[in-house]
């Protein structure tokens, strides 16, 4: 049966307990469940890596604790789904790979990527990376960015209305 579920497309997410990645997760739970697809929660860990002067790197194994953090926001996410739509079946992925990789490796072509963005600015993303710019690049199948909350908001000379509501085209902009 497990075999049969893998070709079924999924909404697969990134969570990281930001508000940013909350978003995210917000559209992709409405979005799993107009699809009536799995969503797919996924939290990389990430753990540091060293690089020494002779151009070798060295990761370092995740520590209990942050195994025990990225379990909680698992769990979080996963309750934050079941409040919102129970309907939407959920599944969960905890690995040791930074975001861009780890996120890219869990979809499929037919699979739908949904991302948070910080807003970091193109300088800053530039020097620490993006992961939605990564994420994006590099994807197997679509990815959706969804931005912060301040940037879902047309700009009130712009609309001239006062509705707080996101405006899709903002979205699909993004």
């Amino acid at each position: 049966m497990a075999a049969h579920q893998e070709r079924f497309p999924r909404v697969v997410v990134g969570v990281d307990g930001s508000d940013h990645a909350g978003a995210a997760l917000q559209w992709a739970t409405a979005e799993a469940a107009r699809r009536g697809a799995v969503l797919r929660l996924v939290h990389a860990l990430g753990p540091p890596s060293l690089v020494s002067t002779e151009r070798t790197s060295a990761r370092f194994r995740p520590t209990d604790e942050m195994e025990e953090q990225a379990t909680a926001v698992l769990a979080e996410a996963r309750e934050y789904v079941v409040g919102l739509r129970p309907d939407v079946g959920t599944e969960s992925v905890m690995t040791s790979e930074d975001a861009p990789r780890a996120l890219i490796h869990q979809c499929r072509p037919h699979d739908l990527l949904v991302v948070g963005t910080r807003g970091l600015g193109p300088v800053t993303a530039m020097l620490v990376g993006s992961v939605s710019t990564h994420v994006a690049a590099r994807a197997p199948c679509p990815v959706v960015v969804v931005p912060h909350e301040g940037a879902c908001r047309p700009p009130p000379a712009s609309t001239g209305s006062s509705s707080a509501s996101p405006s899709p085209s903002r979205f699909a902009a993004s």
